[in-house]
């Protein structure tokens, strides 16, 4: 699962690093808590986005759906985060997910002075390129992977979606099947 703010270079060159910080500081708690709360592990932060890894360094039953989950509860806390900005007279903001389910190498990478936890593959860089799909469907916030919905089995019956189709990516060879998750049902 990939994660980040909408629009983040905007906001970015309209506040003080200091503000910048007060927003990360507000979101990267929501997106930690919601990932261990459906078994999912922060891998890394980047900026404004993050990576939460489900499988790796431990099985995660039903991952797919523990990452659906995990980018429900943050939608949920970012709309209650938002409320409270605008109350404040600050401006809400948006956040964009891309989910995508297969076999990642996991692993230390890195030199001998400085190495990280990480996963590796295909797998990973479609989660990313499919997080960035969200500019694409800005109507929709959180968006899986054909994969990632095979994946959901029986549980994609709790779970309104809306089939997409198959779209192009940057860097792949053929297009992606993309559902945009709208809610539970």
């Amino acid at each position: 699962l990939f994660c980040d703010i909408r629009e983040f270079t905007t906001y970015s060159e309209n506040h003080t690093p200091q503000e910048i910080v007060t927003l990360l500081n507000d979101f990267f708690p929501i997106v930690v808590q919601s990932a261990q709360k459906h078994n999912g592990m922060v891998n890394k932060f980047g900026g404004d986005s993050t990576l939460i890894i489900y499988g790796a360094p431990r099985d995660v039953e039903d991952s797919a759906y523990q990452a659906v989950l995990t980018a429900l509860e943050i939608r949920a806390a970012i709309k209650e985060l938002n409320t409270h900005l605008e109350k404040q007279g600050k401006l809400p903001f948006r956040v964009g997910v891309g989910i995508n389910t297969g076999v990642a190498l996991a692993g230390a990478i890195g030199s001998n002075e400085r190495q990280e936890y990480t996963v590796i593959g295909r797998t990973v860089n479609l989660a990313a390129r499919i997080d960035g799909l969200n500019k694409q469907f800005p109507q929709y916030d959180i968006l899986i992977s054909g994969w990632t919905y095979m994946a959901l089995g029986k549980h994609s019956e709790h779970l309104h979606t809306t089939h997409l189709g198959a779209v192009p990516i940057t860097g792949m060879k053929d297009p992606v099947e993309i559902w945009a998750v709208i809610d539970k049902v």
